[in-house]
């Protein structure tokens, strides 16, 4: 009982889905998550801001799917912390099920990977059909951590009609290659996340609550090549100051700098702090040039990783590779 009382505040955010504000229903990506229901796992993917979880929450709200939704951090790092937290959830969504799911003790030890798989299989049994399983904010889960090798134990244990849906900005680590080879994952990614023109209209229709002259939308799209969060920043600056569309192709929005600022930047390890400080005058980089710029010998490795997690950094060619 003492355990479960000093856990219970953090356990309610971690295992709640999050309440949205009036947003666009998205039917492309609703149908392409029903076609994808056919899978047992879909990772969606994309940088920061690119709309994933709020995607998958409307499409749940939208289908009437029941849920658990599991906030990854680092703390999983530590397996019973994870299994803890995962049987709080499913208590939560099955409350009918008077006997809670079992604990990861330290005697379990070489036998994890049986006792993951006993566990999937007893929470998605106690699950009403179909219910779906959510693991947003998964690139929180440290790179080095067994949980990737625990939850990809537990994807094989998903029966027919239930589904995992894993929110993330980065790729699917090697540990998930299986599943990949198996055709048993889809991926949604960021060139499908992108908001289309006329996606982007309907956005900026709700959040400024009229019709906006096409230069303006025009502007804005240009601006933002897609990405929501940013289409939503400037929708607040066009609201706010009624900016025409040769302002919006000249601002450069306080709240666009702080929102890589608290969502990207602050996040990171400090060697990769100094190396985006000391790089971010150049708009091409290669992984030669990163390196003398930047003092960081493993250049092209830093620039390859931020690549891979969706840090609004594109990798342009293959051969010779510039950034």
């Amino acid at each position: 009982m003492q355990q479960e009382s000093r856990h219970k505040q953090p356990s309610l955010a971690k295992i709640t889905k999050p309440r949205l504000p009036r947003v666009l229903e998205r039917e492309r990506l609703f149908r392409l998550v029903d076609d994808s229901r056919q899978y047992p796992v879909v990772w969606v993917t994309g940088p920061a801001g690119a709309g994933k979880t709020t995607l998958v929450a409307s499409y749940l709200d939208t289908r009437n799917l029941p849920c658990i939704w599991y906030q990854v951090d680092a703390g999983d790092a530590d397996p019973a912390t994870f299994f803890y937290y995962l049987g709080i959830g499913a208590r939560k969504a099955a409350p009918r099920f008077r006997r809670p799911l079992p604990l990861l003790t330290p005697e379990i030890g070489p036998a994890i990977q049986t006792f993951t798989k006993r566990f999937f299989e007893s929470l998605f049994g106690r699950l009403k059909h179909p219910s779906i399983l959510i693991l947003d904010n998964y690139q929180e889960a440290p790179v080095d951590s067994v949980l990737h090798e625990i939850i990809a134990t537990g994807l094989t244990a998903i029966p027919p009609g239930q589904q995992v849906i894993v929110i993330s900005r980065s790729d699917p680590p090697s540990s998930y290659a299986r599943s990949q080879a198996n055709n048993n994952m889809a991926i949604i990614d960021w060139d499908q996340l992108r908001l289309t023109h006329e996606e982007l209209t309907d956005v900026m229709h709700l959040q400024c609550a009229g019709t906006l002259p096409k230069e303006t939308v025009r502007a804005v799209y240009e601006k933002t090549g897609g990405w929501a969060a940013g289409a939503v920043l400037l929708c607040q600056a066009v609201r706010m100051e009624a900016a025409d569309s040769d302002t919006i192709k000249n601002i450069q929005s306080e709240k666009v700098f702080d929102y890589f600022a608290n969502e990207l930047f602050a996040r990171a390890d400090a060697s990769i702090q100094d190396f985006l400080l000391k790089t971010s005058f150049v708009r091409n980089l290669s992984p030669k040039i990163a390196g003398e710029l930047s003092g960081h010998e493993n250049a092209g490795q830093i620039l390859s990783e931020l690549n891979r997690r969706n840090f609004f950094i594109e990798k342009r060619t293959e051969q010779g590779p510039i950034y």
